[in-house]
Order: structure tokens, then sequence, then C-alpha cells
């Protein structure tokens, strides 16, 4: 069967035809029903539901599918089932991915199999609303190009007006702090590490990530008599993952004799809580994992690392 992942649909359909077609056996049942509208805002007949069993990918799951007579495709995986697996679309790479699922590529463009009908409207419709910004109602609004502000998490309604509150600090662009300094302080000569092969696969990848961070600030470009190689590995995302092996830098680096708080010291603090996080997650601080603050001119020159020319 023809499926196609949507995320503007909220529930997953599948066609009775292709049940036909494919010789599939099925009674829906209907003793709970929906009130489906089409993107025109037409209602769409639903004859019912009924289980099917899935499989995409690495997951394999019995889903909901609510029967309608017509369809541009044979099934319509929606939002439900996205959001119930955690799958995420990437329409710039063309893939779908997700813990449960794996990468999956997906074909583009999607051109449908039967018959597509364009309806010539002289006279143009305009379909008024009302956007209520502060509404506790659920949306989904899929994040196709990683704009700079994220949509906001789903969360518990008693969070729901502190997430409200604070809506501009959930950025995908990295913070920077003036108020402390870093500074890296070494012993002995500098070291440097030969570079390491970038795989031919993930060469492009690393590429547009080094010009993404050139143009943040992020990083810069360096003549350091330092240099540690890069290391590449791939997220459970698909996304490729720059990692620098500073381990000659660290045998350099004069220890800090600060001590580390106790764990039963914070466990007692924590002993009366009801809610944890941490900052990373609740506020986006560490966007991509790049903690920005002010640092030495002489503690730059040791992180120098190297990348694809």
């Amino acid at each position: 069967m023809f499926c196609l992942l949507d995320s503007g649909s909220s529930l997953s359909l599948i066609d009775e035809r292709a049940l036909v077609k494919y010789g599939v056996s099925f009674t829906a049942c209907s003793d709970r029903m929906v009130n489906l509208v089409t993107a025109t805002g037409s209602p769409a007949e639903v004859k019912g539901y009924m289980p099917l069993h899935v499989k995409l990918g690495d997951l394999e799951c019995t889903h909901k599918f609510w029967l309608v007579e017509t369809l541009l495709t044979d099934i319509i995986l929606g939002t439900d089932f996205l959001t119930c697996h955690g799958i995420c679309l990437d329409m710039g790479r063309n893939i779908a991915y997700g813990t449960k699922i794996g990468c999956i590529p997906l074909p583009v463009p999607y051109r449908a199999r039967d018959v597509t009908c364009l309806v010539h409207q002289p006279e143009p419709r305009v379909i008024s609303g009302e956007c209520d910004m502060s509404s506790d109602m659920d949306c989904a609004v899929p994040n196709f190009a990683r704009p700079d502000e994220f949509t906001l998490p789903p969360c518990e309604n008693p969070f729901k007006a502190v997430v409200t509150e604070f809506k501009h600090l959930f950025s995908t662009k990295p913070g920077f702090t003036n108020v402390c300094e870093h500074a890296i302080p070494t012993d002995g000569p500098p070291v440097r590490v030969p570079p390491r092969r970038v795989p031919m696969q993930y060469r492009e990848a690393v590429e547009n990530q080094l010009e993404v961070m050139l143009r943040q600030g992020i990083i810069r470009r360096s003549q350091s008599p330092w240099l540690a190689p890069a290391v590449y590995t791939l997220k459970k995302s698909g996304e490729v993952r720059i990692c620098i092996d500073y381990r000659e830098l660290n045998k350099r680096v004069r220890k800090d004799a600060y001590p580390l708080p106790l764990p039963d010291d914070i466990f007692e603090r924590l002993g009366n809580a009801a809610v944890f996080t941490t900052p990373g997650h609740a506020f986006r601080v560490l966007a991509d994992g790049c903690a920005r603050g002010r640092q030495t001119e002489d503690s730059v020159l040791p992180r120098s690392w190297n990348g694809p020319v």
C-alpha cells in the first residue's frame, strides 16, 4: 500500500478502496465516531475505525485507522501516529526519523496515484478566523526549516502559564554571556595531534554545520600552534555530531582544586521538591550543545581543532 506521512492530518486514515483492492477483509467499528473536516473546510464521511498492524522502519505496532471512502493515497499516517511514536519529518533532507523507526528516506516529490483535479475558482474566497495566542488548545506546527523559535513544547496544565510567559526563551540560536570570563591555564608547550579523515558520507553534513557555526559566531578561523582532532558520529536523529578529542589538551591543563558538591547535600535540598528539570531542556540554554561565554584570548588558542577545508 502507498502511505503518506502527513503532519497536517490530526488522524490516521485508510481508503476503503485500498482494502478491497488488496483483498483485506475488514469490519469497521462504529461505536465511536468523529467529525472529519478536510483542508478546504468540507466534511468527509467516516465509516468507522479499525486497528491495523503497521511496520515502519524498525517499528512494528498496532494503530487505529479511520475508514473513509476516497483518499489520494491508500493510507495517511497523521500526527496521532507521529506523536505517539516520536517521529520527526525532516523535509530538507527528505527523511523521517525517530528512536523507534530509525531513519527512513522519503520519496519526493509525492505524486498521487489517481487523477488530480484542478478546479478554477473565478471568485476568490476569504476564510476568516481568529487566533488566540494564549489559548490552552493543543496544536501541532511542523518545524521544517529550524526557525529561530521553537514551537512551545507540550506540558501539563499546571505549567502552561509558566511556559507561555517565558516562551521567548525557547530559541534555536545559542546565547552568549559576558557576565563571566572563562580561562584555560596550561603548562608545557602546545600539542598538535594530526587530523583524522572525515568519512565521505559525512563530509557535506560536516561542512554545512561548520558554515552555520561560523555564521553564528560559535567558531572562528584560527592559526594556532595547538590542534585537536575532530571525530564524527551519528546522532539518534540521523544528524552528524562533531566531537573534539581534547585528551592531549586535558593532560596539559592545570587542575582546579575547587571541590564538587556532595550528592547527599544536593539530595537533601531537593527532598521536598515536586518538579525536576534541567536547564538544557527547560529553557534551551545550551542550544545544539554550545554553551557560549566570553573566553580569554590565551584560552581560545588551545581549543583549536580541524575540519574539512
